[in-house]
């Protein structure tokens, strides 16, 4: 038995080697490959050259912070328990807070200001940490937000924007673009006008994605999650930009991953809920009832 033991630890071993090989030469195949997908830049992003909005002006615009309350990407509220952002933002950081209400955030006597305790989340199954691709992951909070002037749910576009439409980005990200990039203490936004979308593909090999271009703006490090309004609704949500080409950000399409969001957001259901689990509750309640009848 010991001898059999010690063969399985063996191979286990070799099995670890061989995986860790495997991932090694995964990633150096990535760094070198051509593909504008692999030169992307994981985006925690702000606005550069963009503008400050006024209060009440993004009531859905929410942030993301850490346990120790420093910034970390923007959100959007699609009901009162639930606000959708980035996907890696979870992925890269872990987040314990969300506040709504407020412009600024620096200055946290705000009267308009809602704070609230993240105690749930759920990224989107298809997302890729690799590609990026459906960047999108639902948070839930502790207590509802209460609804005001300043604090608002946004509702969701069924459909891809039309190109050449004139929409709006916001966030809190950095607003110069350096080494060490800070948050914007007060919120910043400009506007974008859609890319064609075939096109979008074509250079990005993602259906999921809405290009947008802005001559003057980019968004940057702290943007990550924050809205692409267009008419008012929710079509987009920050995902990353394109180093090579300038002033180029990349969204997730919400008309896209519509059902997923509404599943999993809007319509009560627990953030915890994977399909894969409910499958297994199913799968164990017949097995009971087998058992019972037999």
């Amino acid at each position: 038995m010991a001898y059999f033991a010690s063969k399985k630890k063996v191979a286990s071993k070799n099995f670890s080697v061989f995986l860790k090989i495997v991932l090694l030469i995964s990633i150096f195949l990535q760094k070198s490959s051509g593909s504008p997908t692999r030169k992307r830049v994981a985006s925690l992003f702000r606005v550069v050259n963009g503008h400050y909005a006024q209060a009440d002006s993004f009531p859905s615009t929410v942030a993301f912070l850490k346990p120790d309350k420093s910034f970390v990407c923007t959100g959007n509220l699609i009901s009162s328990i639930y606000a959708l952002t980035a996907g890696h933002c979870f992925v890269l950081s872990t987040l314990k807070w969300i506040i709504a209400g407020d412009i600024s955030l620096i200055e946290t006597d705000s009267k308009t200001r809602q704070t609230r305790e993240i105690v749930g989340s759920v990224v989107h199954p298809y997302f890729s940490n690799v590609e990026y691709s459906y960047d999108l992951a639902i948070a839930t909070v502790n207590d509802p937000f209460l609804f005001t002037v300043s604090v608002q749910k946004i509702t969701l576009c069924e459909n891809p924007p039309a190109v050449d439409l004139v929409c709006t980005n916001a966030g809190w990200g950095a607003t110069k673009l350096t080494s060490r990039p800070t948050p914007s203490p007060y919120l910043m936004f400009h506007y974008v006008k859609i890319i064609d979308h075939y096109d979008c593909r074509k250079k990005f090999f993602e259906p999921d994605l809405i290009c947008t271009f802005s001559k003057k703006s980019v968004a940057y490090k702290g943007d990550s999650g924050g809205p692409l309004i267009c008419k008012g609704k929710l079509c987009g949500v920050l995902s990353a930009y394109q180093q090579d080409y300038e002033k180029i950000n990349l969204f997730a399409n919400v008309a896209r991953s519509y059902k997923w969001i509404t599943t999993n957001g809007t319509q009560g259901r627990s953030s915890r809920m994977f399909p894969g689990h409910i499958s297994t509750i199913m799968w164990i309640l017949f097995y009971q009832v087998l058992i019972q009848k037999t």
